[in-house]
């Protein structure tokens, strides 16, 4: 089925689509684990379901298809991706410096993967349960003793930096004789 074909039979679907777009986010935010999210968005429409698992597609193809629906998901919850984005600024080095706006850009996905090859994670930008619960027990260590963490011991990821890609110059094209 093509884009086309989808939006075709979600047209009418779309006041419904739209009104669980706050609902997806409201329980992606107070507590998100993939397996919790299946459950509760199991209430939804079939076609609701289709609809995140597309936008989950989308946004993470390299993400497994038993989690499509729950990356489509986390796409509508940005306060949710917040605490990804703060997390990964506080504990990836060299710091991605990502706009802890909510919105998962290019550049969050790609800090998303960075941290998961660094930490032998299953790499594809999606920000799943593994990938949070480890952020967190690295953001634990940042803490100092009196704020409850492991002290001064400063811990951050190193994620390696990619270079541009060298750009080779076109050879020199002789002008016709």
């Amino acid at each position: 089925m093509n884009g086309f074909d989808l939006l075709g039979k979600l047209l009418p679907y779309l006041p419904l689509i739209g009104s669980a777009i706050p609902f997806v986010g409201r329980i992606v935010s107070r507590g998100f684990t993939v397996n919790g999210l299946k459950e509760d968005l199991k209430e939804l429409s079939p076609y609701v379901l289709d609809w995140l698992k597309g936008t989950g597609w989308v946004n993470f193809p390299a993400v497994r298809d038993e989690l499509k629906v729950a990356a489509g998901a986390i796409v509508y919850a940005p306060e949710y991706v917040m605490k990804i984005q703060k997390l990964l600024n506080q504990v990836v080095s060299p710091p991605p410096h990502l706009d802890v706006d909510g919105f998962i850009g290019e550049k969050t996905k790609d800090a998303v993967g960075a941290y998961q090859e660094a930490k032998g994670l299953v790499v594809d930008g999606f920000p799943g349960d593994n990938t949070l619960a480890s952020l967190q027990a690295d953001a634990v260590k940042t803490v100092p003793k009196t704020l409850g963490g492991e002290g001064e011991k400063k811990n951050t990821v190193e994620v390696p930096t990619v270079a541009p890609a060298a750009v080779n110059p076109s050879p020199a094209v002789a002008p016709p004789s």
